[in-house]
């Protein structure tokens, strides 16, 4: 640990894209620290004033500095000065959080409980609106920014969204109340102590495997499930079969010992498995 401080319980955190800054959210107020040393440098007031019940949340987008989602607005910062870069933007959900579209610089995916919609920040328009009950919770964006996957907050299923096409696909049947990514053709997520993978192009199920814990810390990114995604060693298992088998390799390419040999089904091929 290089520094530690008490700081008011901060409710979105994140890095500017210098990495100079740590922007806090907390209560309706922003503030800034300095990361060398977390040295409170800013404060300034959020649109809509204190709300325990409101998060906030933060976009770091290239070519924006900074964007806040707070009480329905979008604020923009220069996290150097503590300045609004830009007059506020109203969103159509004043429960709004956002996401950075990935792929697509100053664009956000916008979502409520109600509607969830993909905005361009440059022309400071909607793009698209959609509408449905969304469960509360960080939806999945594919790494490319072309789909994102809602939990339902009505009936069992994950509502897929084409971003590029601008339209809502059929729901899929998956019973999951958290969506921890999307690594290409495939959605990761978890019901209770139910791990569970689907093939969402044609809404297929593919593994599913009970867990001995719930965890929220889970994560899909750069081709790997992230186990545990709090700081410290964070454990994952590559996503890509031929890196998983390279790993496997790594550790077992070798020949059967005598005692192996005896435990293999009758028939079965004994020569070392990686050659």
């Amino acid at each position: 640990m290089l520094k530690q401080v008490s700081v008011p319980s901060p409710t979105a955190l994140s890095f500017d894209p210098s990495g100079k800054h740590l922007l806090s959210v907390s209560n309706g107020m922003l503030r800034i620290y300095r990361a060398d040393d977390l040295v409170l440098e800013h404060e300034a007031p959020l649109p809509g004033g204190p709300n325990p019940n409101e998060n906030g949340t933060i976009v770091v987008v290239p070519g924006q500095n900074a964007v806040v989602v707070y009480a329905g607005t979008a604020t923009f910062w220069d996290p150097a000065t503590a300045q609004q870069t830009a007059p506020p933007l109203p969103l159509q959900d004043e429960a709004a959080n956002a996401k950075a579209r990935p792929g697509h610089p100053g664009q956000i995916f916008v979502y409520g409980a109600r509607t969830a919609a993909l905005w361009d920040l440059r022309s400071r328009k909607a793009i698209e609106t959609f509408h449905s009950d969304f469960y509360p919770g960080t939806p999945a964006i594919d790494p490319s920014g072309s789909f994102v996957a809602m939990v339902n907050g009505v009936v069992s299923g994950v509502v897929l969204l084409d971003l590029n096409e601008n339209r809502m696909l059929p729901t899929m049947p998956a019973s999951m109340n958290i969506l921890h990514g999307i690594d290409g053709d495939y959605l990761f997520g978890e019901s209770t102590l139910d791990f569970q993978v689907w093939h969402w192009p044609d809404h297929k199920l593919v593994t599913d495997v009970k867990l001995g814990d719930q965890s929220l810390t889970r994560a899909v990114a750069d081709g790997k499930l992230i186990l545990d995604t709090r700081p410290g060693p964070q454990p994952s298992v590559p996503l890509d079969g031929t890196a998983w088998m390279r790993h496997l390799c790594g550790l077992n390419d070798r020949d059967f010992t005598p005692a192996e040999k005896t435990r293999l089904p009758a028939g079965a091929d004994q020569t070392r498995p990686c050659s």
